[in-house]
């Protein structure tokens, strides 16, 4: 026991040898071809490998000393890293939540430069949208010139449905219907924000769902079908 307090003891005292030689040595210096900084640094790992192992193989205070303060470091060692890499982590908790959860948007990227959506069940793409800043999720619609709203999204969103004028004509899954045109003061997917977009408000009855139109979609620099992910880069 007395044997290894002594080592723990000596290696602490080479530990410090090698910082203070770690501070100095910072030229060009170097010792059979080798730089002394990069001697001082590969003395410190040595150092920390021997004062662990003697932490692990005595007993008594000291060693017990050692081990708790690699408990803690290894703690502090986790939370550095989790923290450093919290955007990664990010993204692949929303990764996991949009293939657990289909319509539910993530940020490709810290900067949030693309937003991607996960195929439904059904085979459709459901866009989680805010309009006005009420949450409307809408289906992905090429065909649709412009966005199209339902009677009931509309009044969500704080449109006067009753005092529209649906004068326009379209033609749904149902048949020939008219729709009043509006123009939206916000549309949201993710991050991709756009004001002031034409859009339809179909009447009471008459379409199923909210429809992510090309008033919408031909803001964007680019969107993509990539196997079962719809991409949308600003």
């Amino acid at each position: 026991m007395r044997r290894n307090s002594t080592l723990l003891w000596l290696a602490f005292g080479a530990l410090s040898a090698a910082f203070v030689a770690l501070t100095i040595w910072r030229g060009e210096a170097t010792t059979f071809g080798v730089e002394n900084y990069d001697l001082a640094r590969l003395a410190i790992l040595v150092v920390l490998a021997v004062i662990v192992a003697a932490g692990l193989a005595g007993r008594g205070a000291l060693s017990q000393a050692v081990r708790h303060a690699m408990s803690w470091a290894a703690i502090f060692a986790v939370v550095a890293v989790g923290y450093t890499m919290r955007d990664r982590l990010e993204l692949v908790f929303r990764g996991v939540m949009a293939e657990l959860a289909p319509g539910s948007a993530l940020i490709e990227d810290p900067q949030g430069k693309e937003v991607t959506v996960v195929r439904g069940a059904g085979g459709h793409f459901r866009l989680p949208t805010e309009v006005n800043g009420v949450s409307l999720p809408m289906l992905f619609d090429t065909g649709a010139s412009v966005v199209t709203l339902t009677h009931e999204d509309a009044e969500r969103a704080g449109i006067p449905v009753d005092r529209l004028n649906y004068s326009v004509t379209v033609y749904t899954a149902n048949g020939v219907a008219t729709a009043a045109r509006v123009q939206l003061e916000s549309v949201a997917v993710g991050s991709i924000q756009r004001r002031r977009v034409e859009a339809l408000v179909a009447r009471q009855g008459t379409l199923d769902g909210s429809l992510m139109g090309m008033s919408f979609l031909e803001t964007l620099s680019e969107f993509a079908v990539r196997g079962n992910r719809l991409v949308l880069t600003p």
